[in-house]
């Protein structure tokens, strides 16, 4: 005996519209799933106490990342009896293979919004590894500058930026540091 079915037209275009729109969901939502890789930016520049600290080294940034037992930003702040500021920002990336550090100290500073600080003046010390894996510092024949954009003691934050030539004494090269920006609490 032997057995057939006949479709009919309509019924046809509804499996075929099921069919379609199945094909479709599954697409979009396979495609959903795709994220673009975006590639990392310096931070905006604020002054908030946004946590943020993006700078280049030689033309490459750095901004901070951390790992599981090591932060990737880091602050220390202290004002002595006579009113002088130290203070300490520190930043590494600790994501990329070919990582990148670098660490502010200030010294007996008076802080002040708007105030912009000469490396040559002595109180900044620099010291950094860039991603070529090249360690540098600042040495004050070297231009160097730090600008405090915001210092504000009751919301404890320290905003800022600074860019400088440092020197890489194994190699007798300088390492320039620029569009640096931090803005961290304390």
């Amino acid at each position: 005996m032997a057995c057939t079915v006949h479709l009919t037209g309509t019924l046809i275009q509804a499996i075929m519209k099921t069919t379609l729109y199945n094909l479709a969901t599954c697409t979009l939502l396979i495609l959903s799933q795709c994220k673009e890789e975006v590639a990392p930016q310096l931070p905006a520049e604020t002054t908030i106490g946004a946590e943020t600290f993006g700078c280049k080294i030689d033309g490459k940034l750095l901004v901070p990342h951390g790992s599981w037992n090591h932060p990737g930003l880091g602050m220390s702040y202290y004002v002595d009896t006579k009113g002088y500021a130290y203070f300490s920002v520190n930043a590494a990336d600790y994501k990329a293979s070919d990582g990148g550090f670098i660490s502010i100290t200030c010294d007996s500073l008076r802080l002040r919004t708007g105030k912009t600080y000469d490396f040559k003046m002595g109180g900044i010390s620099v010291i950094g590894y860039g991603r070529a894996g090249t360690w540098f510092t600042y040495l004050r024949q070297y231009p160097g500058e730090l600008t405090i954009t915001k210092f504000d003691s009751v919301k404890h934050i320290i905003s800022g930026r600074f860019d400088f030539v440092g020197i890489n004494r194994d190699a007798g090269k300088q390492v320039l540091v620029t569009d640096e920006r931090f803005d961290v609490g304390f």
